[in-house]
Parts: structure tokens; C-alpha cells; sequence
């Protein structure tokens, strides 16, 4: 994570409009953050580390959402355009959250999956009820 990042409020969050899950212009609640593993990175994968406030979804082209929220996050023009497919105009998604909270006891996909009680994956959006996630933000944020 950039240095700068870690020390900022808000942040922004881009994607494909097409894997939405659901989400829409007008829909707010909270984001789980999973961190996948992958071949040359394994300690500390597979568990869902952190939540944030999900602000704002929004959905326009690449250019627009760069020159809106490019003071809130790494991502350059370039990027975004790669979501968009290298297509101008095509739109993409972005997602304003806020109040980033790292959860001391993160929580092991094994464990989300007990608490929802069914096999899922959480490398894609999925409504849990709110009693759930108060589950999961109790667990992870005990001390």
C-alpha cells in the first residue's frame, strides 16, 4: 500500500460495471477487505483484514472518474482505461468508501463461511444481512 494511502480518510476503489453484484448509484453500506493469495505471497492470505464505509458507487467513463477522484487513490488514467477495456467510452464503476478499519483478529474464509453459514467466495461483492456482519465486525475487531 502507498504510504500516502494509509494516512488518508476516503479512497476510491475502480471496477468493471459489469461484475456489480448488486451494486448501484445509491447504494451505500460497508466493504469487507479479503486478500487473496497468490504463488509468491502466502502469510496473512485468505482472511479478511479490514472494512470500510462504502460512500458512493458511481458509474461514468474512465476519464471522468479519473479527473474526479484522482486525488483519491494510485490509479492512473491508464489503469482505469484498462478496466474500461482500452474503450473511451465504456463505463466502469467506482466505489467512494471511507473509515478504513483494520480489524486486529482477522478472520479466515473458513470462518466467514461458518458465520454465513453456506460456501462462499469473497473476492466479489455479496449482500451478508446485518446481523452477519455484526458477527464478523465483533470478531474482528475485539481486543
Amino acid at each position: 500500500m502507498h504510504n500516502s494511502l494509509a494516512l488518508k480518510r476516503e479512497l476510491v476503489y475502480y471496477r468493471s460495471k459489469w461484475a456489480n453484484g448488486g451494486l448501484r448509484p445509491g447504494v451505500i453500506g460497508r466493504i469487507l477487505w479479503y486478500v487473496s493469495s497468490n504463488s509468491s505471497f502466502t502469510l496473512g492470505t485468505k482472511e479478511v483484514k479490514a472494512c470500510s464505509r462504502l460512500e458512493e458507487v458511481i458509474i461514468d467513463k474512465p476519464d471522468k472518474l479519473y479527473r474526479q477522484f484522482r486525488s483519491l487513490g494510485v490509479y492512473e488514467l491508464k489503469d482505469l482505461m484498462k478496466i474500461a477495456k482500452d474503450e473511451a467510452n465504456a463505463d466502469i464503476m467506482a466505489l467512494r468508501f471511507s473509515h478504513t478499519q483494520l480489524f486486529t483478529n482477522p478472520l479466515t474464509l473458513n470462518r466467514i463461511q461458518g458465520i454465513l453459514g453456506k460456501p462462499t467466495t469473497v473476492q466479489s461483492v455479496f449482500r451478508i444481512s446485518k446481523t452477519n456482519f455484526g458477527i464478523i465486525y465483533k470478531e474482528g475487531t475485539e481486543t
